[in-house]
């Protein structure tokens, strides 16, 4: 459960959270089907929606269609830093955290995505610091 819970669908944050996390990576549909989790009408209308809105971008290859998100999108910034702030990369590195959890005092991102760069070298230059409590 995000923050989010009442703007968007549980399918829709799933959607934008790959789109989002991944700016620079398109998506096939059935990608993204996998990812929305089951029932592909409704994953296929989420995505004519955010088409039809200009979050996403949708481009032909061969017999498929690949989506993006649309970084010209007047309100890319703005959608951006709520869904990384609410169901992006908090949930991802919490549910990563949580088995671990009694051992974790304090955690902090810091780095490139903390600074809202995004794609594969900002990953790559973030870290994660925090305080570990020892387990007797």
């Amino acid at each position: 459960m995000s923050s989010a819970d009442f703007l968007l669908s549980e399918r829709q944050q799933k959607l934008l959270r790959a789109l989002f996390l991944h700016g620079e990576g398109q998506f096939s549909v059935s990608d993204l089907i996998r990812i929305a989790g089951p029932r592909n009408g409704a994953t296929q209308r989420i995505l004519d929606s955010f088409e039809k809105a200009g979050v996403v971008t949708r481009e032909p290859r061969g017999n498929q269609r690949l989506y993006s998100v649309n970084k010209k999108y007047p309100f890319y910034p703005e959608l951006r830093s709520i869904c990384l702030k609410t169901f992006g990369l908090a949930d991802v590195i919490s549910d990563e955290l949580m088995k671990f959890a009694p051992n974790i005092q304090t955690a902090f991102v810091f780095g490139s995505i903390a600074r809202g760069r995004s794609g594969r070298t900002a990953i790559s230059t973030s870290w994660l610091w925090g305080t570990w409590i020892a387990s007797n």
